[in-house]
């Protein structure tokens, strides 16, 4: 619509007539004619303003009485369509239900290392719950080896993978993790921060290890019997025929 088309026509009527699921919005519920009813300003910003077209849009808007004397004679109106916004923050929030309901542990830092979010995986495995961990440093979970390491991986702005990390429980009982940290980047491609993916790899290190230790032992008890095979092929050889034995 044009200006002129809008000039002396009630607003309400025009943009503001029905709710975002449809119902209609009676002009006494209107924040917008608060304004005008109480003399005081507004500011909503889950509301949906209508089009021409028969289409809406989320809006966030601001009301402000305009007085002459003690005397309401009008509104000062401005909004803007926060379309990207709510598209965003379903995105945010879409991510971060697959974060909190993932297997792995998924915790977020900021660039000085400290815990911004940390799911339910991660309370399990570190036995710290999110109101434990948020806000406090990676010294947290991490141990003192390792701490510089993984800061310096959430500064680097690029994948790191980090293996057999050194790991500590609220029970201070150790555990050995591979970390996957990833850089985090706000809506202007600034890095952030890190997220960072764990994975208890204890038992694994420890079959690994085993495996090692068998073979090692397999090694060992071939080479013992490799030797004394030799030692009694050359006892053998030193008895001759009829059982004398030979010089040699």
């Amino acid at each position: 619509n044009s200006a002129q088309e809008l000039i002396g026509r009630n607003m309400h009527d025009l943009i503001h007539y029905k709710r975002a699921d449809g119902r209609p919005y009676p002009v006494e519920e209107c924040h917008i004619f608060q304004a005008f009813q109480h003399g005081r300003g507004t500011h909503i910003d889950d509301e949906v303003l209508w089009k021409a077209n028969g289409k809406s849009f989320p809006a966030e808007y601001w009301s402000y009485p305009m007085c002459r004397g003690d005397r309401v004679c009008g509104a000062v109106i401005t909004f803007i369509d926060i379309s990207e916004r709510q598209i965003a923050k379903r995105e945010r929030l879409r991510l971060a239900a697959l974060v909190e309901s993932s297997f792995d542990p998924i915790i977020g830092l900021d660039l000085a290392g400290m815990i911004e979010s940390w799911n339910e995986a991660a309370s399990r495995l570190f036995q710290f719950s999110a109101e434990e961990a948020i806000g406090h440093p990676v010294d947290l979970f991490l141990s003192k080896a390792r701490r510089e390491t993984v800061r310096q991986a959430v500064h680097s702005g690029k994948r790191v993978d980090q293996r057999e990390i050194r790991c500590l429980r609220k029970d201070r009982t150790t555990l050995i993790a591979a970390l996957t940290i990833s850089p985090i980047q706000d809506a202007q491609g600034r890095h952030i921060g890190a997220s960072v993916i764990a994975r208890d790899i204890s038992k694994q290190i420890k079959r690994e290890q085993d495996l090692r230790n068998a073979r090692d032992a397999a090694e060992s008890a071939n080479q013992a019997k490799s030797e004394f095979v030799a030692n009694c092929r050359r006892r053998l050889e030193n008895v001759a025929p009829g059982g004398r034995k030979t010089g040699r």
